[in-house]
């Protein structure tokens, strides 16, 4: 079945939401002022802050860039752009979630050049695209200025994800990557919420809830609808990927997809780690160690 054919052209919209989160970033950012210097006395009481300052060390952290990082007022950008993030991971639930609920036989029936000609997706594409231009502007002087391996990374990720939506854009096609890779973004509040629990120690049951919700979203939006079902679907049409008119343009969204596939299996993995690690019971020491122990006494 063949569905419409939108005209997927970038306008000055997204120029507009780019700047809309801009601004939210800004109004945040000020606002934090009120709530980082908490933040800091309760990490600062925090037994495990110090713990984690170590696993920096291995992430290629060093303490005196993280301490310079801290005083340039990295805390508090974190913050402010962890917040925007969640406020997008809304706004990308808020017009795709229904719509696919509604409309799942499009994505089983789409080609790899459909585009899907209703309002949902064409504004989903433009905010999704809007932010991402604004999350690099941001990321950016971090990156350049400390080039810590995590803001280099974050933002080879977002130069992946842009020019992945420029082609999309410029030759109205890839809506078949488009909506699941967006629907990921469903998970960045919960995600959020785990670093904003972590850091006020709290386990209590918002802690436990917010955790099964998250693992629950992430195997159904980025492993199952990301990984599973779309990889699933290009294999279904590898004909039309490997067509030599449009080799050079799918290779490197399908490198990407690739690569993205590699990293929600493995984020997914650590998660289902750490929440079997919190569920499961902690193994004391064996009784056959005691039990030799007591035989060496007597």
């Amino acid at each position: 079945m063949e569905y419409p054919q939108a005209d997927f052209r970038f306008s000055h919209a997204v120029v507009g939401y780019a700047l809309l989160w801009q601004l939210f970033y800004k109004a945040v950012y000020a606002g934090s002022f009120i709530f980082v210097p908490w933040f800091k006395v309760v990490r600062s009481k925090s037994v495990t802050y110090y713990v984690k300052k170590l696993r920096l060390v291995k992430r290629g952290i060093t303490d005196e860039k993280e301490q310079a990082r801290l005083a340039s007022g990295y805390f508090r950008f974190f913050f402010a752009s962890s917040v925007v993030s969640s406020a997008h991971g809304f706004a990308m639930a808020y017009f795709l979630v229904p719509w696919a609920w509604r409309n799942s036989h499009q994505l089983v029936d789409a080609h790899i050049d459909t585009t899907f000609a209703e309002p949902a997706v064409t504004m989903a594409c433009r905010v999704f695209t809007g932010y991402l231009l604004s999350d690099f502007v941001l990321v950016a002087p971090w990156a350049w200025r400390f080039k810590v391996p995590d803001d280099v990374m974050f933002i080879a990720h977002h130069v992946t994800l842009l020019y992945t939506w420029f082609s999309f854009a410029n030759g109205s096609w890839g809506h078949l990557f488009a909506v699941p890779t967006m629907l990921t973004e469903v998970t960045a509040p919960l995600v959020f919420l785990r670093w904003l629990l972590n850091e006020l120690e709290y386990t209590g049951p918002l802690f436990l809830a917010n955790g099964v919700a998250l693992l629950s979203t992430w195997y159904a939006f980025r492993v199952f609808g990301y990984t599973a079902f779309l990889s699933y679907r290009l294999v279904e049409l590898r004909a039309e990927l490997f067509t030599a008119q449009h080799l050079a343009r799918n290779l490197p969204v399908l490198a990407f997809h690739g690569l993205g596939c590699f990293l929600q299996l493995n984020w997914g993995y650590l998660l289902t780690a750490g929440a079997l690690k919190l569920l499961l019971p902690k193994r004391s020491p064996g009784n056959g160690e005691g039990k030799k122990s007591q035989d060496k006494v007597q």
